[in-house]
């Protein structure tokens, strides 16, 4: 019966430490500020080319600095209203926030309030969500495509 007792705890106790070591190796915090756009079907693809010449070297040297972890401009391709999503990562939710002061401060300073009339007629409307990644890999880069879903 003794070792039975002893068994138990030693069980126990190990499963408390495969508990603290997995808590250890969680990933860090990552957090996604997404835009889904609305778009006119006919000028998406006019959308994707503002975004390529206005946006992206803003949002890549973003990450050069640091700023942001990662963007990315997805395309859509089935199901729903929205044609596009814009979003960036960062590391915490104020660091989120900050990054979107950021970019305001960088499109002035480019002569630009990051917005396009042209876009904003193609993309007359969006939709803002905030998404704590909980799962996911990190690879090198942006990929050529992406799925991005719940």
């Amino acid at each position: 019966m003794h070792y039975l007792k002893q068994s138990i705890i030693l069980l126990g106790l190990a499963a408390v430490s495969v508990g603290v070591l997995a808590q250890e190796e969680k990933a860090p915090s990552k957090f996604t500020y997404a835009t889904y756009f609305y778009c006119d079907v006919t000028g998406q693809e006019r959308a994707d080319e503002i975004v390529k010449a206005k946006n992206a070297p803003v949002y890549d040297q973003m990450v050069k600095d640091g700023v942001i972890s990662a963007w990315g401009w997805l395309a859509h391709h089935t199901g729903g209203k929205w044609r596009r999503v814009q979003y960036y990562q960062a590391s915490s939710m104020d660091g989120l926030l900050d990054a979107q002061a950021e970019m305001d401060k960088r499109f002035e300073a480019a002569g630009d309030d990051g917005t396009d009339m042209e876009f904003g007629k193609i993309c007359n409307a969006h939709e803002d969500y905030i998404w704590e990644v909980e799962g996911g890999s990190s690879g090198e880069g942006r990929g050529e495509a992406g799925f991005f879903g719940l």
